[in-house]
């Protein structure tokens, strides 16, 4: 770890050393508005960050090694996935119940967030992490996901979250995701209802996907008023919200978990034709 300086005007020079590319000016004005109020900028590998306790609040860390930029507020560090949106770090991999989990799907803890990594093969594969939802009162799942997805041909590769009725071997289960459509390399999202982890029942929605979700870093959330409706919705900033689609609360199942899943469908095709992986680094539920 380095230390570059306390209110130093060559922030430009501090961000190229991050090796992570260019900024935009909005989360440049956020690491600016941070510097300003009395911390100091850092840079080294995401293992060599300092404890958030250890700098003055408002000091600004760039990894040298692809991680998130972050800032501190004195007690914790808060990563700069989305400039100037103040996350909440996801759970322990221990919060997370999986289900359909094999030898190609991962969840990882990944230095500032965690990981779901899927290869699909040639049939329908569908896998979750999902956590127990609240016992009484309207909640909602809030995630912020950066996503990766890659299809070989004539398969769906998809991500997202989800709502559940169980974590057994066969729960129903509604997938909110993201997706190749076949073999147009059309970006969708789509939502999802599911037999169990191995079968889809019916797509009541299905749309083309755009800015937030078509940029692959945005934030989404399953909101349950408890006793009407589920709602699926996005946001680019965590205060104001799109709903995408209405679902009757017990319509497809009663809900009882929800958290990220994966879909994986290349039907026809032989060995390994889809990739999806979900960077969680902002996670609220309840």
């Amino acid at each position: 770890m380095a230390f570059l300086g306390t209110n130093t005007p060559v922030i430009n020079d501090h961000m190229a050393l991050a090796n992570q590319g260019s900024y935009s000016h909005a989360q440049i004005d956020s690491f600016i508005t941070a510097i300003n109020s009395g911390g100091k900028v850092y840079y080294g590998t995401q293992a060599s960050r300092p404890a958030a306790t250890s700098v003055n609040a408002g000091s600004v860390y760039f990894p040298t090694d692809g991680y998130y930029p972050a800032i501190s507020n004195g007690h914790t560090w808060g990563v700069q996935a989305i400039p100037g949106v103040a996350v909440t770090n996801p759970p322990s991999i221990g919060a997370f119940k999986n289900l359909n989990f094999g030898t190609t799907t991962t969840l990882t803890a990944d230095g500032d967030g965690l990981l779901m990594t899927t290869l699909g093969a040639s049939f329908t594969v569908i896998n979750a992490a999902v956590g127990v939802i609240p016992v009484t009162g309207a909640y909602s799942l809030t995630a912020g996901i950066d996503l990766g997805l890659y299809s070989g041909g004539a398969g769906v590769g998809g991500a997202g979250i989800c709502v559940t009725d169980g974590i057994g071997t066969a729960p129903k289960l509604t997938a909110f995701i993201q997706h190749y459509y076949g073999n147009s390399f059309t970006l969708c999202c789509s939502i999802i209802n599911c037999t169990d982890l191995a079968t889809s029942h019916d797509t009541p929605f299905q749309r083309v996907s755009v800015p937030p979700m078509a940029s692959g870093k945005y934030f989404c959330r399953i909101r349950d008023d408890r006793t009407t409706n589920l709602y699926y919705e996005i946001s680019s900033d965590l205060r104001n919200w799109y709903t995408l689609y209405t679902q009757a609360r017990t319509a497809w199942l009663v809900p009882a978990y929800m958290g990220l899943v994966t879909y994986q469908s290349s039907v026809g095709l032989s060995g390994t034709q889809t990739l999806a992986f979900i960077k969680l680094f902002h996670w609220s539920f309840g």
